[in-house]
């Protein structure tokens, strides 16, 4: 690999080069380097952080929805490769920054935070998702005081399957966190406590305002889980084994492919809405066809659903008493490598799971995702954002 790709501790060394010649070429981008100094006097690589400057830009027609993730490095001197993507108006995967650390700690958050908040800036609007790694909350409360964070539900609902043993709790807790109002929320988590008042603890220990859509204080629209992210790690399986300088120009190019296909759709698109906002669009038209509307007002109306329920629209504020029709939202010098003790044996090319992740799933489907602009029928055997697992967890599709 190194004679294709060049020297793993070589890459470390040209890395204050490449960032320089990275911030020329690509205006806007932010590169940022950490490094400590060793006991011989050399400088010895900790942190990089890399923003490219078409996702800084982009950023701000993003709905204000982080998430977060770390994944492991294969390479020779191992690491951790942390991320921060979005999810643009056509519920795609949008990448912000990338940064590789010696290892996924509190120290290593803190710091890649610090350097994302030079353009996502802190807000009471912007919410973090991510795991509940213990190394990624207490550094989001230090760098990001006023902005929300909630938890992955489906970590969550991987933890509630290993831990109780019982794929029928950890579903009723998938419906308990997508429950839009309080009062849907109780009747389920009802449920939860009368099959198991044991796991009716543990998530009111863990908070109802970090899993649940109902309690949750801020928007996560409908991002509900950490999909973004770990989708993200999938397209970079192959790119982990690289030295340092080749991942990143992977990285580069991969985004640079994906924003072009994209650019080139929606100048060839018609409508103010993107192609999957339509479709959904569409279907809630058709499911609206059933309700039974009564005016109150020039903007208020009462509605009526087949079963019985009844709301109230306001359609000067864009909302609804029953909060579902709210979620849409606006879419607006040398260095050496790390210290690392090298661990015997082969590194590992196989996913390490996640507690209560399916077996099945991880060997057949990890890293099947589909390029932007890829056809589906091209490749039929592609699972689209972990599609298995969603439907495991009793998770909808991605939608407003």
């Amino acid at each position: 690999m190194e004679l294709a790709l060049g020297s793993m501790a070589g890459s470390y060394a040209l890395m204050p080069a490449y960032s320089g010649l990275l911030q020329t070429t690509n205006p806007g981008s932010i590169c940022c380097l950490h490094k400590e100094e060793n006991s011989d006097g050399s400088m010895m690589s900790k942190y990089a952080f890399i923003a490219f400057g078409a996702s800084i830009k982009g950023y701000r027609y993003m709905r204000k929805v982080v998430v977060i993730d770390g994944t492991r490095l294969k390479g020779r001197y191992g690491g951790c490769l942390l991320s921060a993507c979005c999810q643009d108006g056509n519920f795609q995967i949008f990448p912000l920054a990338f940064g590789i650390v010696d290892s996924e700690n509190e120290d290593a958050w803190e710091w890649f935070l610090s350097q994302l908040k030079t353009f996502v800036e802190d807000a009471h609007h912007l919410v973090f998702v991510s795991d509940r790694h213990g190394s990624i909350y207490n550094p989001i409360g230090k760098v990001y005081p006023h902005a929300q964070h909630a938890a992955c539900t489906i970590h969550l609902w991987r933890n509630i399957k290993s831990r109780f043993k019982s794929k029928r709790l950890a579903s009723l807790m998938g419906a308990a966190s997508r429950a839009y109002i309080v009062s849907e929320f109780n009747k389920k988590f009802l449920d939860i406590q009368r099959v198991s008042p044991g796991c009716a603890g543990y998530l009111v220990d863990i908070g109802f305002e970090h899993w649940t859509r109902a309690h949750f204080q801020g928007d996560r629209f409908n991002i509900m889980d950490s999909n973004i992210a770990e989708s993200w790690n999938a397209v970079l399986t192959e790119a982990r084994e690289f030295p340092l300088i080749s991942m990143c120009e992977y990285i580069r190019t991969t985004l640079m492919c994906w924003f072009a296909v994209r650019r080139a759709k929606s100048m060839e698109h018609k409508g103010t809405l993107t192609p999957n906002v339509r479709r959904i669009e569409e279907d809630n038209f058709d499911s609206s066809t059933g309700f039974a509307v009564t005016g109150i007002s020039e903007v208020k109306f009462q509605i009526q659903a087949q079963s019985g329920q009844f709301n109230m629209v306001n359609v000067h504020d864009g909302t609804c008493t029953c909060k579902e029709t709210e979620i849409g939202g606006t879419f607006a010098g040398a260095l050496t490598p790390p210290a690392v003790k090298r661990p015997p044996s082969r590194p590992r090319k196989q996913k390490i799971l996640s507690t209560g992740e399916d077996k099945r799933y991880s060997q057949k489907h990890a890293g099947n995702v589909l390029a932007v602009g890829e056809k589906a029928t091209t490749r039929p055997h592609v699972v689209v954002q972990n599609k298995y697992v969603r439907k495991k967890a009793g998770l909808k599709k991605d939608g407003l």
